[in-house]
């Protein structure tokens, strides 16, 4: 796990992806829901293993970071969701070169209320899926599923073809994992 002050000139160099953390500092419960999920978010990043890579903020430097994500080019739509926290958004680029209007990126959104036990168990595997044999790519798979629905599917995502990027919710991913990565 990567703390840094700036997710600007952040490369994904070796990983296959790059997870942010986004949240919102001048929110009283999003502060106090850091600090218990600090366990979890570092237990994830150590079971990304060489695959990903999972980069926060400095406490002092979350409404800097979130606003580098809130400046790239998001579609509308987009835009309203990629605002929601707290939340980890997994690119497959380097973060400079990434463009949200044509590159794929995943949303993941994490419920605030209490359940950090829960949220840490949905991180741990979603980290082991994306560190398994799994031979598709993500995004790919992500999309190939939105062109089926067109639809929110089951409150697990909420994809709109022609848009690059997918919200997932977190608890609800835990529970639906073949879903969007099969088995």
């Amino acid at each position: 796990m990567l703390i840094t002050h700036t997710y600007l000139s952040r490369t994904r160099g070796s990983y296959r992806y790059l997870f942010f953390l986004l949240v919102e500092d001048y929110v009283q419960e999003q502060q106090e829901f850091s600090k218990a999920l600090h366990a979890s978010l570092e237990r994830f990043g150590r079971d990304l293993q060489d695959e990903a890579a999972l980069v926060r903020p400095f406490a002092g430097d979350i409404e800097a970071t979130r606003r580098q994500v809130l400046n790239k080019r998001w579609p509308a739509r987009a835009r309203r969701r990629i605002q929601t926290t707290p939340s980890l958004l997994m690119i497959d680029r380097d973060f400079d070169t990434f463009n949200p209007e044509q590159h794929p990126w995943l949303q993941i959104r994490i419920p605030l209320h209490g359940r950090e036990a829960e949220t840490g168990r949905a991180l741990q595997r979603l980290a082991g899926l994306i560190t398994s044999e799994f031979d598709e790519d993500v995004f790919r798979r992500a999309r190939r599923i939105a062109r089926r629905s067109q639809l929110e599917l089951d409150g697990i995502l909420q994809i709109r073809p022609g848009i690059f990027g997918v919200s997932l919710d977190l608890w609800e991913l835990g529970r639906n994992v073949r879903l969007l990565f099969g088995s």
